[in-house]
């Protein structure tokens, strides 16, 4: 890099870099600078071709949209109506039913509560009839 270069290096993220970053990226580029010079012209060549592929599609329109904010949001807007979609049938299928219950009023309950206990009433009585009619025996 010649000096108007280092002045104006910037991060990936549009930061100038520091003094020890920038030092790497020297020594880093000279280093693969010299590498390259050391291939052969078939090796070089293909690598020629693959950075002119990788800037062109670096510089395509339709990959600067998706890394636009617009381009975020359209991806996370995608994301959630995705997730909705596949999570919303989930949820239907596990509510109760509640539609099917029978509707009631209160005094329907309260007849309901009262035969139940009429039931044990008659349970226990016809119990202790068993009871009384088993000491009968045993007494004979």
């Amino acid at each position: 890099m010649n000096d108007s270069e280092q002045k104006n290096a910037q991060g990936p993220d549009d930061t100038p870099l520091s003094v020890e970053e920038q030092t790497f990226a020297n020594l880093a580029q000279a280093h693969l600078r010299s590498m390259e010079r050391e291939l052969d012209a078939a090796t070089a060549d293909k690598l020629r071709q693959a950075r002119a592929r990788a800037v062109d599609q670096a510089q395509s329109p339709w990959l600067g949209f998706f890394r636009s904010p617009q381009g975020y949001a359209l991806g996370g807007v995608t994301a959630a109506v995705f997730l909705a979609v596949m999570i919303a049938p989930v949820f239907r299928v596990n509510q109760p039913a509640i539609a099917a219950l029978p509707v009631s009023n209160g005094d329907e309950f309260v007849l309901a509560q009262e035969s139940e206990l009429l039931e044990e009433l008659e349970f226990v009585a016809w119990m202790l009839e068993n009871e009384a009619l088993g000491e009968e025996g045993t007494s004979l």
